[in-house]
């Protein structure tokens, strides 16, 4: 009774037709945590053989792809030294983030998703990520002049960018069509993993090369070197990991015949009626995630805004000033204290599911309004403009950041573990796709709001000046 009322017959590799009514019931059961036939399904796949290969999958390929863009992040501070009057050290972030909106938004127009599926979009995104990493080092080598090294340095970080999108937008779909909520946990955890360890690399070369002293040049020169050498081989050991997952049974069940389905029916229907299909998916989906989504937004609009450039400037004194215990740290505390706090929040499993199941999505959207009324005025108040003693104002914008990051963890991974259940499975990879550009969205208007704060905000001004 209950599969003739939720889809009518339909050829094969066609997706399930579903009527207003089968529709109202989607709905009406999406709206709870989770149904009590996912539950099932998800404890079941558990103790699948292929679960821990796919849930650790995870995790490397979103250390993979997030590198990439953790690397193009600390290359600012080096850019910031050697090009002092280009503001790379912002406009860098702006011409990365925004070609991860319009590329993931073109894609979900396009119909890219439905024609390509997923393979071969993240071994497209893996593989010119590799080249990518190769340019960097390359430009960095060549002997240009400034205006033109900047030049190649925005469009490189634009194709970074636009590569993300052919990686993390079906990373999170495989995620949200697999049974298991931990797999779009998995993600969020390799994305904080990967923030962690660009962080702790950095600072064992900044000892190595520099010791406690103030970093030179010459050290931000030899990271920048490591980490794209680092990331052009992480990429080739991703695609070999993908490989590997994609030739399970278990994605092979819930992902690959999911794809290839979608394919079949946008190859034999006419275009513009398949992209008003899938707009209308689209809208079927954001009906019933647009509070996690519009949660996602705001979280990590509110992240991007607020670090790194706003603390990262500020005026500092106490023990981070010259001759102080901390001397030339307070920017790596800085760094750190996010990243650390990021990691934390997006690896705290047993607070993770116990939110997910028992708090609503309206209330969770008041925990994400909450924490930015209460972490943005005393971030700014701290770094700029600095109302208090530099001493006491350093130490405070490194704990609300590292709280900014642990909140942007936790908001954030609960927001993916939930949306792709509040749907059908056949909405599934749209829910997911909806998030996501919520997620670039969110990172590309933050960065664009702190660049126009740092040039507005008198920034490294000490509350004594």
């Amino acid at each position: 009774m209950e599969e003739s009322l939720l889809e009518t017959k339909s050829p094969v590799g066609r997706r399930p037709r579903i009527s207003s009514a089968a529709a109202s019931v989607f709905f009406e059961e999406a709206e709870t945590p989770w149904s009590s036939r996912a539950r099932k399904e998800s404890s079941a796949f558990e103790t699948d053989a292929d679960y821990q290969l796919l849930y650790w999958g995870h995790i490397i390929l979103a250390v993979g792809y997030i590198w990439t863009f953790q690397c193009v992040i600390l290359a600012q501070n080096y850019y910031a030294d050697v090009y002092p009057a280009s503001h790379l050290n912002t406009r860098v972030m702006v011409a990365t983030t925004w070609p991860l909106v319009l590329m993931h938004f073109f894609q979900m127009l396009s119909g890219a998703p439905d024609f390509l599926g997923v393979s071969p979009r993240i071994l497209f995104g893996f593989l010119g990520s590799f080249v990518t990493g190769i340019l960097f080092i390359m430009q960095d080598s060549a002997s240009l002049l400034e205006e033109d090294a900047v030049l190649c340095i925005l469009i490189l970080a634009a194709a970074v960018g636009q590569l993300q999108t052919f990686i993390e937008g079906p990373l999170y779909s495989t995620a949200g069509l697999l049974p298991k909520r931990a797999l779009s946990q998995a993600v969020q955890a390799g994305n904080g993993g990967a923030g962690v360890l660009v962080w702790a690399v950095q600072v064992l070369i900044r000892l190595l090369v520099s010791g406690s002293s103030a970093e030179t040049l010459s050290g931000t020169h030899d990271q920048f070197r490591v980490f794209f050498c680092i990331q052009v081989t992480v990429c080739l050991v991703c695609m070999a990991v993908f490989w590997r997952m994609s030739s399970t049974a278990a994605f092979s069940r819930y992902v690959t015949t999911h794809t290839d389905a979608v394919r079949m029916e946008s190859q034999g229907a006419n275009y513009f009626t398949s992209r008003k299909q899938a707009c209308e998916r689209y809208l079927s989906a954001l009906r019933a995630v647009w509070l996690p989504s519009l949660g996602q937004f705001v979280t990590l609009g509110t992240s991007m805004s607020m670090w790194p450039a706003i603390p990262s400037l500020a005026c500092t004194g106490g023990s981070f000033k010259s001759g102080g215990l901390f001397e030339g740290w307070y920017l790596d505390m800085v760094l750190g204290a996010y990243n650390v706090g990021d990691f934390a929040g997006k690896t705290a499993m047993p607070l993770l599911r116990w939110t997910a199941d028992h708090v609503s999505d309206s209330s969770m959207l008041g925990l994400v309004i909450g924490r930015s009324c209460v972490l943005v005025p005393l971030i700014l108040m701290s770094s700029a403009p600095q109302l208090y003693d530099a001493s006491i104002a350093n130490w405070v914008s490194v704990v609300a950041v590292f709280s900014l990051g642990f909140s942007n963890g936790f908001l954030s991974t609960l927001a993916m573990m939930v949306a792709p259940k509040r749907v059908p499975k056949h909405l599934a990879e749209d829910a997911a796709n909806l998030m996501v550009l919520s997620l670039f969205f969110g990172i590309a208007s933050g960065a664009t709001l702190s660049y126009g704060l740092t040039t507005a905000l008198p920034m490294g001004v000490c509350a004594s000046a």
